[in-house]
């Protein structure tokens, strides 16, 4: 208790001029939701049985299941944001990790929609429009995905080893930052229920509580502006390369996490001063 009270006394003390500044998305990053832990909640045997009975891979079921949340908004050329694999999100999911809708309003406006769609026939099963449904209804639970969100063990390790680094003077080198497209309620039940997975950060810069989202050039603004930094002197840790790609535009360092290789990003964080 004595050491993390004085670990984060360190980092509410520490200056901001030296060392680098690194923003970890947390998604893909720090932390990853547990797609085995949500098909549980919606039923498993639900899930194999519409891969078996009706062929389709999971990639077609998230496929559907985005085809089918983003019926619900029209498409925007200036709002755009992916998911963890790189699909492109729906506009209303956009909207909920800028915080402007809640997970709640899209579930309920998504099961009325399911309902017009079947009547329609759109869907290949009675079985998919049941896995789609309840998925939806575990989907923006935050509770729920709060509880099936788990550390990324590399990536947690390298934030312990980038916090670890100190100065000649023995001050902590470098300073952490949240930098991440999160809706605000799943951010707060995440915190509340995993507290321990946020000791490390200086502040946190969270997309639902700002109603501004990466890649767009407003958050990095608001950063810059907000902490008073220099972007060369900031590194941002994605999974996302359109984000990596918008930080760069900036002016910020950038690694793309790609395929859980965290020994590549050490190496990055090694070249450019950090480690």
């Amino acid at each position: 208790m004595i050491k993390k009270t004085y670990l984060l006394a360190a980092l509410a003390s520490a200056p901001l001029c030296e060392g680098k500044i690194l923003l970890w998305d947390l998604g893909g990053v720090l932390v990853d939701a547990s797609r085995i832990g949500i098909a549980h909640e919606v039923g498993l045997a639900k899930f194999i049985a519409h891969i078996i009975k009706d062929f389709r891979s999971p990639r077609r079921l998230q496929e559907r299941l985005f085809q089918v949340i983003g019926y619900l908004e029209k498409p925007q050329k200036d709002l755009r944001a992916e998911a963890g694999d790189g699909m492109l999100l729906p506009v209303i999911m956009c909207q909920w990790q800028a915080g402007t809708i809640t997970g709640k309003e899209i579930a309920d406006r998504a099961l009325v929609l399911i309902e017009k769609l079947d009547k329609k026939d759109f869907f290949d099963s009675s079985l998919e429009k049941k896995v789609i449904r309840e998925t939806i209804k575990k989907m923006f639970d935050p509770i729920l995905l709060a509880k099936h969100t788990h550390p990324i063990k590399k990536g947690y390790k390298l934030l312990e080893e980038c916090m670890n680094v100190r100065l000649a003077n023995g001050s902590i080198k470098n300073q952490s930052f949240i930098f991440s497209n999160y809706d605000k309620l799943g951010l707060e039940q995440l915190r509340k229920t995993k507290p321990e997975l946020f000791t490390y950060f200086k502040g946190l810069i969270i997309s639902g509580q700002l109603g501004l989202i990466k890649p767009y050039d407003e958050i990095f603004n608001y950063f810059i502006q907000t902490y008073k930094l220099n972007p060369s002197e900031c590194i941002l840790i994605d999974d996302q390369k359109v984000n990596t790609d918008a930080a760069r535009k900036m002016g910020f360092k950038a690694i793309l996490v790609e395929r859980n290789n965290f020994k590549k990003v050490r190496k990055e964080l090694i070249r450019l001063g950090a480690l």
